[in-house]
């Protein structure tokens, strides 16, 4: 609707993003990409956990993170930025 490109969700725990990547695959209309340090799940694809494949995709998508992207991430293209995670610990 608003014509977004490329966003980051930042969740809290590897296990919140792998729920919510699985989520965001039962969809079609954003590619949806992975970035976190437990990358050994055999459902994720190899694709889904490459940063440069989330930057050079032309179609609307989104990358889940635990904070490998952080402060000084350079991507002219992101024009959202979400956090997520029910269980925030301030």
């Amino acid at each position: 609707k608003y014509k977004k490109r490329k966003g980051i969700i930042y969740v809290n725990s590897c296990d919140n993003a792998k729920n919510l990547y699985n989520l965001m695959k039962q969809q079609n209309k954003i590619n949806t990409y992975i970035y976190i340090s437990k990358d050994n799940d055999p459902d994720i694809k190899e694709n889904d956990k490459d940063i440069e494949a989330f930057e050079k995709d032309k179609k609307p998508s989104i990358i889940i993170s635990v904070g490998k992207i952080s402060y000084g991430y350079d991507n002219s293209d992101i024009d959202m930025i979400c956090l997520g995670g029910y269980k925030w610990i301030y």
